[in-house]
């Protein structure tokens, strides 16, 4: 039968990559030969995977890494009032966001680069481009940011 491996090098499949939900299966990921790239669950209210240091990880080996949850399913673009009160561990951040929304231009990118820079100002120091699956077509299209 065919494996990946065969069709990675007869040219069919030009890059292979995962899907992960704990930072420890990134480690592992991205630390086994034949896997280029690694996608995550990231936002600005689950860092896990930042806090562990995946993203450095992903740099250092020259793999990329694609997040998904940006907008953690639309929950970082809602109103601090609509929240229902089993997440109202997220109304802070909310708040926050709410008033960053209001210096222009707004999108939601931009909104979460402003509150990144607040609030974790060394993290901006990390260069490498991560790109944002996002699957709400309600929203701006941006394919990638750079950190």
């Amino acid at each position: 039968g065919r494996t990946l491996r065969g069709f990675v090098l007869s040219g069919r499949v030009k890059h292979v990559g995962v899907s992960v939900y704990s930072p420890e299966k990134a480690v592992q990921a991205l630390n086994t030969k034949g896997v280029d790239i690694v996608q995550l669950p990231a936002n600005i209210l689950d860092r896990r995977f930042e806090k562990a240091g995946i993203f450095q990880l992903a740099n250092e080996k020259g793999k990329q890494v694609y997040i998904r949850s940006a907008f953690l399913q639309g929950l970082i673009l809602m109103s601090a009032s609509e929240l229902p009160a089993n997440l109202s561990f997220a109304k802070p951040v909310l708040n926050e966001l709410e008033s960053l929304r209001k210096d222009p231009p707004w999108n939601p990118a931009s909104t979460i680069d402003r509150y990144r820079t607040r609030s974790s100002p060394a993290f901006l120091h990390s260069q490498f481009e991560i790109t944002l699956i996002e699957c709400n077509s309600s929203l701006p299209a941006f394919s990638h940011l750079v950190l």
